[in-house]
């Protein structure tokens, strides 16, 4: 996907795009590993910290809405506390994770 868009900075600049141009809907589970594709980028990697971060905090709550969107059988949960502790999994199968 890298190469058909260009290469790092072209992915990187889109990619950051969906997120500045409201596209990025985090509780639309496709787009939860949005944020840890930045880490495939050399140049943009710094971007996975940012945005778990503002995530992390602007769209979790503490009360009784805590959950942004459908629960989804713990989709969401799960994301929020491997964020947390600062991985993440692509495949559920698979043993591969990578760095937030």
């Amino acid at each position: 996907m890298i190469n058909l868009l260009g290469g790092d900075e072209q992915f990187g600049t889109k990619l950051y795009r969906s997120f500045t141009n409201n596209q990025f809907t985090f509780y639309y589970k496709p787009d939860i590993a949005y944020p840890y594709l930045f880490t495939r980028v050399k140049v943009e990697e710094h971007r996975t910290e940012e945005l778990l971060k503002k995530i992390m905090s602007e769209i979790f709550e503490i009360d009784h809405n805590g959950l942004p969107g459908n629960y989804n059988c713990g989709a969401i949960s799960t994301w929020f506390i491997f964020s947390g502790m600062g991985f993440y999994t692509y495949c559920a199968v698979l043993d591969y994770y990578t760095w937030g």
